[in-house]
C-alpha cells in the first residue's frame, strides 16, 4: 500500500488500519519524515504516546511539515496529562510544543483545557 493510501485511512478515522499499514511499508519507507509524520498522527489515536514522544523528538528539527506534527503532538500530549492530572508533565509538553513550532503557541492559548498550564496557584 502507498504512503499516499494510508494517509487516506487516517483521513477517514481508519486509525489501526492506518497503524498496521504503516507497519507493511518497507523499513527505508516507513522510516521517511512523511511515514513518521503520519505515524505520530496516528499515536494519540492508538494510545501510542511514548512512541509519539520519541517520533515527535526525531522530528522537532526538520522542516516545518515535522515540526508542525510533533507540535500538534506535543498539543494533543498536554491535553491528556491534563486529565491524567499531570499538570508538570503537561506543563512540560506545551513548552515541547511551543519550542518546535513557535507559531503554534496561539493553538495551545486558545486551548480551554489548557488555561491553567504555566499560570501559578490561587
Amino acid at each position: 500500500m502507498s504512503l499516499t493510501a494510508i494517509e487516506g485511512l487516517a483521513d477517514l478515522g481508519m486509525w489501526e488500519d492506518a497503524w498496521l499499514s504503516l507497519d507493511g511499508l518497507n523499513p527505508d519507507e516507513r522510516s521517511t519524515p512523511a511515514a513518521l509524520r503520519l505515524r505520530l498522527r496516528c499515536c494519540p489515536r492508538m494510545n501510542a504516546w511514548a512512541l509519539g514522544e520519541a517520533v515527535a523528538g526525531m522530528l522537532r528539527e526538520g522542516p516545518t511539515a515535522d515540526r508542525n506534527a510533533a507540535a500538534v503532538f506535543y498539543h494533543a500530549n498536554a491535553r491528556r496529562l491534563i486529565h491524567a492530572g499531570n499538570l508538570p508533565a503537561a506543563e512540560a509538553s506545551v513548552s515541547a510544543a511551543i519550542e518546535t513550532w513557535p507559531d503554534y503557541h496561539m493553538a495551545i492559548m486558545l486551548d480551554p483545557l489548557l488555561n491553567c498550564v504555566g499560570k501559578e496557584p490561587r
